[in-house]
């Protein structure tokens, strides 16, 4: 999920951002539409193979697939979060312009992001208000909220709910992301070596 493309956070540190910041294009926008693809990529070449042994599996076993109203809700659930989740990026990499260094900031995201979005412990089993405050939290639309509407355990009334608090957060990623951006790129002071 937390992958950080090297190549970015290196021309940071070493100043050849200048040169992707001399074309004619946003910066910040050709991050989060790398980071998008780049995300997207992998996740269609490692998925496929796996939702056809899960697809032939016996009974038991085997993947049932939602009614077509939660499948809707479960992609456009998927697109937000990939999108949420590119957001996240980008803003991690503009963050690394203030930084020496952008390891310790990705380590620091990286670790509270894992705890965050319910992959150490599943947010369900969170006593109910620590659950509430990480239920409000950009964290779980990343991967909790797609995850519960294919699987049934938001139902579609909800679901929409779940949807639009994804859409705030992605604005408000996205939107931070570009002002901190703008706001870097006007005060960056590129040394010679």
């Amino acid at each position: 999920m937390w992958t950080f493309e090297g190549d970015i956070t290196d021309s940071i540190v070493s100043g050849s951002i200048v040169y992707q910041m001399s074309k004619p294009i946003e910066i910040y926008t050709l991050w989060f539409t790398r980071s998008v693809a780049f995300r997207l990529a992998r996740g269609l070449l490692r998925c496929f193979p796996v939702l056809i042994i899960a697809a032939i599996l016996p009974m038991p076993y085997r993947l049932i697939m939602p009614d077509p109203i939660t499948f809707l809700m479960f992609i456009a659930s998927m697109i937000l979060g990939l999108c949420t989740a590119a957001a996240f990026t980008c803003l991690i990499y503009v963050l690394c312009f203030f930084t020496v260094s952008p390891r310790g900031l990705q380590i620091v995201f990286l670790s509270a992001s894992e705890m965050l979005m319910g992959q150490v412990i599943p947010i369900p089993f969170f006593p109910e208000t620590i659950r509430k405050i990480l239920e409000l939290s950009p964290f779980t639309g990343i991967q909790n909220i797609p995850l519960r509407i294919f699987s049934y355990d938001i139902s579609s009334k909800d679901a929409g709910k779940k949807i639009i608090l994804q859409i705030f957060w992605l604005i408000v990623l996205f939107i931070s992301g570009k002002l901190i951006a703008k706001a870097a790129e006007k005060k960056l002071v590129v040394q010679g070596g």
